[in-house]
Parts: structure tokens; sequence; C-alpha cells
């Protein structure tokens, strides 16, 4: 059973981890196929990762305001 949990917490550690880099690439105007390369993950989970986005932030403030609140400055070159 702690086997069980542990791994669930590490799972659960990545899938965040993927998230809040999907988030930032996002934020950064990232497109898939380079998302695809930074993070070593499929085309099929970053789509997956970025509905999931669209979804909780459909527009840019509420995104620029979770990530700010996690702590990251942001900054868009102009």
């Amino acid at each position: 059973m702690i086997v069980f949990v542990l791994r669930f917490c590490y799972s659960f550690q990545l899938f965040l981890q993927l998230f809040y880099r999907v988030l930032l690439l996002r934020y950064y105007c990232v497109p898939t196929s380079a998302m695809m390369r930074i993070t070593g993950h499929s085309q099929s989970l970053l789509e997956e990762h970025l509905a999931l986005v669209e979804k909780h932030f459909p527009d840019e403030e509420p995104l620029v305001s979770y990530i700010s609140n996690r702590g990251i400055k942001l900054k868009k070159s102009s």
C-alpha cells in the first residue's frame, strides 16, 4: 500500500511539473512542436495539458495571476 501511495505522489508531482512548464510555454506562445522538443513529451500529452490550460485559463490575465502567485516573475520580450 505504501508503495502505491509513493508512486501516486511521484506521478502527480510529474504531472504538475509538466503542467507548470506548459503554462509557461503557453504564456510565451511557444508552438507545440517546440514544446515537444523542450519538454521531451509527446504531442498528444502536451495537447491534453494545453486543453486543461485553455479550460482553466481562457484569458491571459488569470494565467499571469496564477503563475505570479507561484513566485515566477514574467516578462515578455517586445
